[in-house]
Formats: structure tokens, C-alpha cells, sequence
């Protein structure tokens, strides 16, 4: 808006003045067969109107005053919609899958892809980028969607309707990957959208925190809020919690009755499950840490994690269970921050509907039905 401001008051000022300066020499004004057609009908209707001011008046009136109450039916929308010829699609997979896996269910998409008349050619992105710009996990799968460069098809895709349905198609296969979240964008405007909400999506609702565990439970109902909002399309939830945990929880009233110190304990599980540097061996002017560490069938599941063995101050030894709580839990995987604050978000984007009437429809219902504590804002 203000550069448009900005260009209409450099048009009306300045470009007068230097035109004046610099175009002295030589400049007559010239008519030809264009203008002068031109210039005749424009007499023709300025004859007719100013023969009737009042009746003229009155329609010109009426005119503006429809195209003001017809105002109020146009959509807004963040930026205008342009067809780059291909289609980007993220697909965000659970957050503890492994690499091999990843990677079957990134190829068996590609083949969805490639399977459509209009596609000429999938690249695909498993993880994160090389240089590390944009860190992420193995759950992260990335398709940048050729679309094919014939007249033909290409003359297809000019129509928003027509992309829209062939998004429509694809989301229907690709069902049958079940909790996988996709989301549909241009390779332009897929950067451009992420750079304005933070978050892999075109558009996010962020729920800022110290406690991830009610967050992401806030987060849940926005979800099932926005489900029930028409136009809301690749509607999925950023998941902060879905690191498998083992915790062992030190009883300080069982440990002083076995007389285990908790520098002890804590040295155990250390050298158990990381490891502890023991000394260094040299060779030249290179070193390396000697470290020990259990065997690894001493230390593969939470049963032998428990049936370590702690020395108390008498000499003795005490499975670990017996003065800690040993517990599997689901941690953080992922902590998202913006300024330096936790959240939680809910991305999703805005199909056969404009983007300004969604959102406040979106906003509307989604302040009524959620409630933060406080301390917690949205």
C-alpha cells in the first residue's frame, strides 16, 4: 500500500517536473489515427452527459454507490494467488520414525505423484537440507511436483479450479498413509509462507508457553475447532511431544536406608547407558577419550536398566530398582520457539474460500471454544 502511495505521489510530482526540465528539445505533440478516434468519442460523451447534468448525476451516483455495496461481498486475501507450474508438498510423518522407514514411505509417495497424466517428474527431500539451514528430523519428507510443460496442460493449470481439484485428487490417494499430515503449496510460495508463520504451513495459530504437555493439548482443541471451519484445507497439528523416554526417578527416602548416595547412582547410569571417560590414550600429538560403558545387553531395555547395580557406603551393591522409579515416558522431541518462547501450532491453509473471511471465521469460533491459563497467549 505505502509503495503504491508512494509511486501515485512520484507520478503526480516529480516525473512533471523533470519532464518539463528534460524534455524541452524538440517535443511537439502529435495526433494520429489512435487518438484522434480517441479524443472524438470522448467529446461525443461528454456532449451527451453535460445535455443532461442531472440524469447523468444521478446514474454516476447510483453506479458508485453499488460498486461500494457490492464492496462488501469481494474476499481479501495475504498476497495474490500465482500459478509457478509445479506443486510443492510437505509431508510430515511421526516425529520417532526411523531413517529406512522414512525413506519406503517417501518412495511409495513419489510413485502417487508420478502416477497422475499431469506429472512429468517428482524430486523428493527426506530430512534435513545439507547446509543445515533448516533443521529438522527424519520425519520431514519434502516433494517438489513437476507439472508437465505441454500447451495442453499447462493451459489446464492456469484455472485455480483446476489445481484445486487436481490437489483434491491427490490428497484422496494419498488417504492411505495414515498419520501423515500433508501440506500443498508452490515452491515460491511455500517459502514465502513459511517465512511468515514460522512454521512448515502456509497459515498457523500458535499457542506461546513454559508447559509443552498443555500446550499441545491446547493445541489439540484449536485442531478439532478448525476442523469444523469451511475452507480450512491440510489442517495438522505440530507436535512437540514424541520422544520415547526412559526416566529413573531417585527415591531419596529408600536410597539413605541403603545408604546410596546420589553421585553414585547418577554414576552408574552414566557409565550404563553414555558411557564415562576413564583417561585418554596419546598417539603423537593426537589424543583420544578411553571410555567405559556396559556391554550393550546390559543395557537394552528397561529391565536391565533396572537390574543395574549401585554400591552403597558399606561395601555392598543395589539393583537400581530398589531406590529409583523407573518409568517409560513420552518427552519433547521437537521444542518450536519464537522470540525466545515456547509454542505450539496448528497449521493449515485456505482452499474454496478467501483467505480474510476464513480467518475471522477461524478466529471467531476458535476464541470462544478455547480457554488459556494465565501466562499463556494465542
Amino acid at each position: 500500500g505505502f509503495a503504491l502511495l508512494g509511486a501515485l505521489i512520484f507520478t503526480l510530482t516529480l516525473v512533471p517536473v523533470l519532464a518539463s526540465i528534460l524534455l524541452r528539445k524538440n517535443v511537439r505533440e502529435k495526433e494520429n489515427f489512435f487518438l484522434r478516434a480517441i479524443n472524438k468519442g470522448a467529446r461525443k460523451v461528454f456532449v451527451f452527459t453535460y445535455a443532461r447534468k442531472t440524469a447523468s448525476l444521478l446514474f454516476a451516483t447510483a453506479l458508485v454507490a453499488v460498486g461500494v455495496g457490492m464492496y462488501q461481498f469481494l474476499g481479501t486475501e495475504f498476497l495474490p494467488e500465482l500459478n509457478e507450474g509445479s506443486i510443492y508438498v510437505r509431508a510430515q510423518l511421526p516425529l520417532s520414525i526411523s531413517l529406512e522407514a522414512s525413506n519406503k514411505l517417501c518412495n511409495e509417495m513419489r510413485r502417487v505423484f508420478i502416477s497422475f497424466p499431469e506429472v512429468s517428474d517428482v524430486v523428493s527431500q527426506t530430512g534435513r537440507p545439507n547446509d543445515g539451514t533448516d533443521p529438522t528430523g527424519f520425519y520431514n519428507n519434502e516433494f517438489l511436483v513437476q507439472i508437465k510443460h505441454t500447451d495442453e496442460v499447462q493451459k489446464k493449470m492456469k484455472s485455480k479450479a483446476y489445481r484445486e481439484d487436481l490437489i483434491a485428487r491427490m490428497k484422496e490417494k494419498l488417504n492411505r498413509f495414515p498419520g501423515v499430515d500433508f501440506n500443498f503449496s508452490q515452491p515460491i510460495t511455500d517459502n514465502v509462507e513459511e517465512a511468515a508463520s514460522g512454521v512448515k504451513g502456509s497459515i498457523a495459530v500458535k499457542i506461546y508457553g513454559t508447559d509443552l504437555k498443555l500446550m499441545e493439548g491446547k493445541a489439540r482443541q484449536v485442531f478439532e475447532v478448525l476442523q469444523k471451519v469451511d475452507g480450512i484445507d491440510d489442517l495438522g497439528l505440530l507436535r512437540n511431544i514424541g520422544q520415547p523416554e526412559l526416566h529413573a526417578d531417585l527415591d531419596e527416602r529408600r536410597m539413605a536406608s541403603y545408604g546410596v548416595s546420589k553421585s553414585d547412582a547418577n554414576a552408574v547410569l552414566e557409565m550404563a547407558v553414555g558411557g564415562k571417560q576413564a583417561s585418554q590414550m596419546y598417539e603423537g600429538e593426537r589424543k583420544f577419550p578411553i571410555r567405559v560403558r556396559y556391554e550393550s545387553q546390559f543395557r537394552e531395555s528397561p529391565t536391565e536398566i533396572a537390574a543395574l547395580m549401585v554400591p552403597t557406603q558399606s561395601g555392598k551393591t543395589v539393583p537400581l530398582n530398589e531406590i529409583a522409579d523407573i518409568k517409560q515416558v513420552t518427552g519433547p522431541s521437537l521444542i518450536y520457539r519464537d522470540d525466545n518462547t515456547r509454542f505450539s501450532a496448528v497449521k493449515f491453509s485456505v482452499r474454496g474460500r478467501d483467505l480474510g473471511s476464513a480467518i475471522a471465521e477461524a478466529q471467531e469460533k476458535v476464541n470462544k471454544a478455547v480457554v488459556l491459563p494465565k501466562g499463556y497467549s494465542m
